[in-house]
């Protein structure tokens, strides 16, 4: 949730990034609309997470935001600190998917 409500106040004092990761960046930031977007999902999931509310969907929103920061530390940034708190949120997203399992198991049943 922090590091969404960062992306609405941009600084210029951010971590020296490599150049693929600085030009993906800065492609997503050109848009004008992205980076705000992407803010506003994850404030949107840390909300509805800290107070307990549509767990499903919000990690549903969730996963794909996951797959592109481990993507983005695998291939444009990787760095011992990225895979370490990647590594972390993808505990901390594993945990609560198995214990509302039970939530998700109709998007895995085949349908007849």
């Amino acid at each position: 949730m922090l590091f969404g409500a960062l992306k609405f106040f941009p600084s210029s004092s951010s971590a020296a990034l490599p150049a693929p990761a600085m030009d993906f960046m800065t492609a997503m930031a050109s848009t004008g609309y992205f980076i705000p977007f992407l803010g506003l999902s994850e404030v949107l999931v840390g909300v509805l997470l800290i107070f307990n509310l549509w767990v499903p969907l919000s990690m549903i929103i969730l996963a794909p935001i996951m797959l592109n920061i481990i993507l983005f530390n695998l291939f444009l940034g990787p760095s011992l600190m990225g895979f370490i708190i990647v590594g972390l949120l993808l505990l901390l997203q594993m945990y609560v998917v198995y214990y509302s399992w039970d939530k998700y198991k109709s998007l895995f049943t085949k349908v007849k």
